[in-house]
């Protein structure tokens, strides 16, 4: 018989347990953020909203282009993933380094230097504890995605695990940047093959050559036309759709005739409208890709409502631990506007709007009902009293009906207004269900959204993505209603379009100005 000396003490009988803690997790908690980043990809693809400059695609290419170089010139027949990962490694770290040192924000930022020996310290991502599939320039979240041809840029093409081999435009730009590098005190270490270590000198030393927000003209030269085709916004391809909007960007600002911040740029391209009102015709192409920027915006305008009234359920449910609770308080908040019909609310609404076009002008000039005035008031209110939440949301809701209920008389719009589909409540099947409870009044209707897309929305996609670790679930039911599970109250997320970034690499390949000090952008 075999006998063993337990490692912990035992009880001698029952008792309580500690409260089981699982770290819970999550930022798309109703399941609404896919529709939105496929219409964004409808408007800017190839580009997220981490690819701000030329230069990583820049240090990118250059490490592979490099690599292969000096695989050959060593007379090795071979590559191993092994090999690459630590040449890109101690590239990326004192890309890093030098710029962290500088106090500029890049990818990897927030790693930590190890403690050195005599002033050298290892140059892996490891010793710095950096995760690969996040902060490495190449991560699928930073800039790995666009690097590539296949609905990318195409400075590269993956060939086997971690290698990847350059296209033309891809060598362009490493032998620009590897001309700068040359002039540096640090280029054989970069160049070296072999595990090394580095120097604070070092990553200051290579800095000037690399710098993230100083592309060369040579390099900005490569990268426009990978980036901008102004000879073919139709043929349905990757840089024809991005061409066209960056098309209709271009043409808002010389309509404007002055500077405009990215904000104003992204409400008068949607509006199609400047702040005065005055409408702006654009070309063909990029008008439609206009159109689909529009839909995107009152998709976004969608999901922060929906996200609005989550916010402002969790932050009630402690005192309205019962559905009945939370129903009664959300028509005593919406008040007479709530008793009347939803039919009746929306022939108000459109009564006094007119039609789209009038809407499209008064929310240019910031009328009332701007959706994007509207969002920044809903979560200002989360902040300041969370219940003038629910009457915002709710007019949200009511005005992005209205907007889907005009824009499906258009023959393009449909495809796009449809994404989601009933199970992430697109903005076609928001409006049916809007419509088709047109006798129930407005108060009541915002009570079965609150139910069915905020309550029941979220326990489904929570349950649907639970991995056996990380707690999905914000709240649940229990015995005694609903019980709030979570560290403290969500705040609805809007998730960046691509603006930012689009407009970063507008100006730094030279397709439109940008004066730093007024923080506006010009034709």
């Amino acid at each position: 018989m075999i006998t063993a000396t337990p490692s912990v003490p035992l009880s001698a009988g029952p008792f309580i347990v500690p409260p089981f803690e699982r770290e819970s997790g999550g930022v798309d908690f109703l399941g609404l953020r896919q529709v939105n980043l496929d219409l964004m990809a409808e408007c800017f693809p190839g580009i997220n909203n981490t690819t701000q400059h030329i230069r990583p695609f820049s240090v990118l290419s250059w490490v592979h282009w490099r690599f292969h170089a000096e695989l050959a010139r060593s007379g090795a027949r071979e590559a191993s993933s092994k090999e690459i990962t630590l040449f890109q490694e101690k590239a990326e770290v004192l890309f890093t380094w030098g710029h962290q040192l500088a106090g500029i924000g890049i990818p990897g930022r927030l790693s930590k230097c190890p403690e050195s020996s005599a002033g050298w310290v290892e140059l892996s991502f490891k010793a710095w504890q950096r995760s690969p599939r996040n902060t490495s320039l190449q991560a699928p979240v930073q800039y790995g995605p666009a690097m590539k041809s296949r609905f990318g840029l195409g400075f590269a093409e993956p060939v086997a695990d971690g290698l990847y081999s350059v296209t033309e435009s891809g060598e362009g730009l490493a032998e620009a940047l590897d001309g700068r590098l040359q002039r540096t005190s640090a280029y054989d270490l970069i160049c070296d093959l072999s595990p090394r270590k580095g120097r604070r000198a070092d990553a200051e030393a290579l800095f000037p050559a690399w710098r993230v927000d100083a592309p060369s003209k040579a390099e900005a030269k490569i990268f426009l036309p990978a980036y901008f085709d102004d000879t073919d916004f139709e043929n349905g391809s990757s840089i024809a759709v991005r061409s066209g909007t960056i098309q209709a960007v271009r043409e808002v600002l010389r309509a404007a005739g002055r500077g405009m911040t990215e904000d104003a740029i992204r409400s008068s391209l949607a509006y199609r409208r400047l702040p005065s009102g005055r409408k702006i015709t654009l070309s063909h192409a990029p008008a439609l890709n206009a159109h689909k920027w529009f839909i995107l915006q009152v998709r976004q305008a969608q999901r922060a409502a929906l996200e609005g009234l989550l916010a402002w359920l969790e932050w009630r449910m402690g005192s309205l631990p019962r559905i009945e609770m939370v129903r009664a308080e959300l028509v005593r908040i919406v008040g007479r506007e709530g008793k009347i019909t939803c039919k009746e609310t929306l022939a108000r609404f459109i009564e006094s709007t007119g039609d789209m076009d009038r809407y499209l002008t008064l929310a240019a000039k910031g009328g009332p009902d701007c959706i994007f005035d509207l969002v920044t008031r809903l979560f200002d209110s989360i902040d300041e009293d969370v219940n003038q939440a629910v009457p915002i949301a709710g007019r949200l809701l009511l005005v992005t009906s209205a907007l889907t209920n005009w824009l499906l008389l258009g023959d393009q719009s449909q495809p796009f207004l449809n994404k989601g589909g009933a199970e992430r409540v697109s903005l076609t099947h928001q409006l049916r269900h809007f419509t088709s409870r047109g006798d129930l009044a407005f108060g009541e209707w915002l009570c079965e959204v609150v139910e069915t897309w905020v309550i029941g929305q979220h326990l489904k996609f929570a349950t649907y993505r639970f991995d056996g670790g990380t707690q999905r679930l914000r709240f649940t039911f229990d015995e005694d209603g609903l019980e709030f599970l979570a560290e403290k109250p969500s705040f609805p997320i809007l998730s960046r379009d691509h603006l930012a970034a689009a407009l970063s690499l507008m100006a730094e390949c030279g397709l439109v100005k940008f004066d730093l000090t007024e923080g506006a952008f010009s034709a």
